[in-house]
């Protein structure tokens, strides 16, 4: 077992990583990352594109080694419905 960190990033704030799960390995830590961002999804989702949401896997050392992470974005279309790039 290794002792995970999860650093959230929500709508509003961040959260620094202040417990640590001990898991079986790393692709269980992206699991649980996963499973705690869709829980943050049903709380709302980034209203403006560019924001996002994202849970930060660190490792025992508090060094991080990935991030999970929930983006909005809107394409735009012209009028024969192809994707066009829309206004920044």
């Amino acid at each position: 077992m290794t002792t995970y960190y999860f650093a959230v990033q929500d709508l509003d704030e961040e959260f620094d990583a202040d417990i640590g799960l001990d898991l079986p390995d790393l692709p269980c830590a992206i699991n649980y990352a996963r499973r705690a961002l869709s829980d943050m999804a049903l709380d709302g989702i980034p209203t403006v594109p560019g924001a996002r949401q994202a849970v930060t896997v660190l490792g025992p050392d508090r060094i991080p080694i990935a991030i999970v992470s929930l983006r909005i974005s809107i394409d735009w279309c012209d009028a024969k419905g192809a994707v066009m790039r829309g206004p920044e």
